[in-house]
């Protein structure tokens, strides 16, 4: 989870104040949750996270979109909500 806080820093990243609807970050609806089960759950058969590339917001929940290091796709994209997975896509495919 180290990889979210150098990320956000190096973008720039300002997340504001909660929106109206929003579970605040002790609800667990906040970056770092989502950023922490998309990247348990991309993280199979040997692959480690790489890098996280962009986090945005998507809907009530978070976009999630990094590479794999030891994987057979390189790439994911992954949405949770208030630290649930909603998807994992592995390059074109999705489980």
């Amino acid at each position: 989870m180290a990889f979210v806080f150098p990320f956000c820093v190096q973008n720039n990243i300002d997340f504001g104040p909660p929106r109206r609807g929003q579970v605040n970050a002790a609800g667990r609806n906040d970056v770092a949750s989502a950023v922490e089960a998309c990247s348990s759950a991309a993280e199979r058969d040997g692959a480690r996270v790489e890098e996280i590339r962009n986090v945005t917001r998507d809907g009530e929940g978070w976009r999630v979109e990094g590479r794999l290091s030891g994987g057979k796709d390189d790439d994911f994209t992954c949405g949770a909500t208030n630290g649930e997975v909603d998807f994992v896509q592995f390059g074109d495919r999705e489980i």
